[in-house]
């Protein structure tokens, strides 16, 4: 009998290892559909996952049948509405983002400038929501879901100086100087943006374009994410009346969420 018992043992764990290696292969699959800008064919993603075509192919056919993917005449997989629901779902249930919003649309509008809320994912920072003012002729790389290098950007900036813990940092990814960051410069910036509540990115992820933000925070304390506007670094006011507003924002979002502890 204990023979009988350890060999049903080891076959769940078997079959456990081989449904945990199949999840993981079909999510990858699913991120790597999700973050290009076009269909991919199945032997593209065959190579990047280097998975066995046969193997990759039938996650993706129950993927599609699912309707987490869809599948052009050409055979190229893009993403399908089943995943575009999921990710409203969790937009909408998302209560910083919820509180943001009204913030955001708030800003736009009194600012006439783009507003956008994201918190860190990794080394980068994701944006969850944007606001254009009306008639903004500005388009900005803070589209909903792109991700950007935490360190040149303000509201990456805002998130990193209120983090407790290691930094998760890749400085070897350049903005529009086209140079690396140094360890020393980035922690001397963080301070001075936990000094004085806010961050600033000025044309380091856009020549012409200065974002201001700050961050944000929940009722235990954390920090969870921030809060900014971009606009063009010739067009706007004072940099410190529009971190002023700025702060404002995130603070009354802050309350909302029953933080205590504010920046600045």
């Amino acid at each position: 009998m204990r023979t009988v018992a350890a060999s049903s043992v080891r076959a769940g764990s078997r079959d456990s290892e081989k449904l945990h290696k199949s999840l993981t292969r079909g999510l990858q699959a699913l991120e790597l559909v999700a973050e290009s800008s076009i269909p991919l064919s199945l032997s593209l993603l065959v190579r990047r996952l280097k998975v066995p075509k046969s193997t990759l192919h039938g996650l993706l056919k129950a993927m599609v049948a699912r309707r987490y993917l869809e599948i052009g005449r050409d055979g190229h997989y893009r993403l399908g509405v089943r995943s575009v629901e999921i990710a409203g779902a969790y937009l909408s249930r998302t209560t910083p983002l919820k509180v943001a919003h009204g913030e955001l649309l708030a800003l736009s509008r009194e600012l006439k400038m783009t507003a956008h809320y994201a918190v860190l994912d990794g080394p980068d920072v994701l944006y969850l929501a944007k606001e254009d003012a009306p008639g903004i002729g500005l388009r900005l790389a803070s589209a909903v879901g792109n991700r950007l290098p935490a360190h040149l950007t303000a509201v990456g900036k805002a998130n990193l100086a209120f983090q407790t813990g290691k930094l998760d940092v890749d400085l070897q990814r350049v903005g529009s100087s086209g140079k690396p960051m140094k360890w020393d410069e980035l922690l001397k910036e963080l301070a001075q943006v936990s000094n004085q509540g806010y961050a600033v990115d000025d044309g380091q992820t856009l020549k012409a374009v200065r974002c201001v933000a700050a961050p944000m925070f929940d009722a235990s304390g954390g920090c969870c994410g921030a809060i900014g506007v971009s606009y063009l670094r010739d067009a706007g006011p004072a940099t410190d009346q529009v971190a002023a507003r700025v702060m404002r924002a995130a603070a009354n979002s802050s309350s909302r969420l029953g933080a205590h502890k504010l920046a600045g």
